[in-house]
């Protein structure tokens, strides 16, 4: 156990020594203080504020990253969240030119590991001008991003009285998908409208109505279980 960034860390591991090493590693984290976070691991000027809690699980076998798997996620239910790089790219592909002035206050998203592949599950991000939901595969190291963003201003839910199926053409500008391609310092945003309620944008609206419970049957599955205990049944097992 150990103090970071006025949080407090934890974490347990096994290791294995054979013909080659076997090893599974489950952290947590909770309350980091992302302003403390950003000052050290971030560009200056970057702006973050509020309590984060984390988790991350992970096993593999020698030092082939093949062979590694996991899964986590990162919540930050109340804070600022401002000029990140990735976010930059999403807000000037928007046309917001202020990007300073716009933050997001809320985040939340899960992910796997397969190999060097980290699998985006979900990744929401909620503001008050408007609200992000992304999902996609990117690569450890930062390349290969492929990752789909849907856009939802928070006027949307004034406008439309329900959740459709189908959205009226004259709707549709208030619902975008912006697609995220390259690596990490080097991504390139395109978007396109959304004339179809999808699956992701149509829980995204119903999260942001407060229809919806954060803990819903559909979200993914967390790491760990009730007894804080590594979800392991998708994992090969070799411990006990």
């Amino acid at each position: 156990q150990a103090q970071f960034f006025g949080g407090d860390v934890g974490m347990e591991a096994r290791l294995e020594f054979g013909s080659f090493l076997r090893y599974e590693l489950k952290l947590n984290a909770s309350r980091i203080q992302l302003e403390e976070f950003g000052k050290q691991n971030l560009e200056p000027g970057t702006r973050l504020s509020g309590l984060a809690a984390a988790n991350l699980y992970l096993r593999g076998q020698g030092a082939d990253v093949n062979d590694l798997s996991g899964a986590g996620s990162v919540d930050v239910p109340n804070g600022r969240l401002y000029n990140l790089p990735l976010l930059l790219d999403l807000l000037k592909v928007l046309g917001l030119r202020k990007p300073g002035g716009t933050a997001f206050e809320e985040a939340r998203a899960n992910f796997t590991i397969r190999g060097p592949r980290i699998s985006v599950n979900r990744l929401d991000l909620f503001g008050n001008s408007f609200s992000l939901r992304g999902q996609g595969e990117m690569n450890l190291d930062g390349t290969d991003i492929n990752l789909d963003f849907y856009a939802v201003w928070a006027r949307t839910l004034q406008v439309l009285p329900s959740l459709f199926k189908e959205i009226p053409a004259a709707l549709s500008k208030y619902f975008l998908k912006i697609k995220m391609r390259g690596r990490l310092g080097a991504v390139q945003c395109t978007k396109e409208p959304v004339p179809v309620l999808v699956e992701p944008l149509k829980d995204l609206l119903e999260r942001m109505s407060g229809k919806k419970n954060p803990a819903d049957s559909t979200a993914p599955a967390p790491a760990y279980g009730p007894d804080n205990a590594p979800r392991k049944a998708p994992l090969p097992a070799f411990f006990g």
